[in-house]
């Protein structure tokens, strides 16, 4: 056998590991012991246990991003308590209100400047605008 042939083979036997034909794979859901099928919550608890074997072998290979699932919410916790406690110290402090002034009553008629016998009233009034559909 070539140097070359028995690289290739050895890759081959690789992929084999890696992923297996679909008729190697065993199905959890069977006991390999006794042959029977495994139901209901057992079989719920296998599944759950191997998800969670899967789960914990790819969280070891990759410290860095367990590290940031786990201190992402503690940071996020401490940004929000540092907002409360600025929200706090602003809440505690004394609003000065200005001092009320009392205007006295709007006179009924303003004298114009141009014209001192004309006479400029101010009123108010709320326009209701109706428009009827045909």
């Amino acid at each position: 056998m070539t140097p070359m042939e028995e690289i290739n083979s050895h890759q081959d036997n690789e992929a084999n590991l890696l992923f297996p034909a679909p008729s190697e794979v065993p199905n959890p859901s069977i006991n390999l012991r006794t042959k029977k099928k495994i139901t209901g919550t057992n079989s719920f608890l296998l599944h759950l246990g191997l998800l969670l074997r899967k789960n914990y072998l790819v969280q070891k290979r990759s410290l860095k991003s367990l590290i940031i699932q786990l201190l992402a919410p503690i940071f996020i916790c401490l940004i929000v308590y540092i907002l409360q406690l600025s929200a706090n110290s602003v809440v505690g402090q004394a609003i000065e209100e200005p001092p009320i002034n009392p205007i006295g009553k709007i006179p009924q008629c303003f004298l114009n400047e141009e014209n001192p016998t004309n006479c400029s009233t101010i009123t108010y009034g709320i326009v209701v605008s109706l428009i009827a559909s045909i």
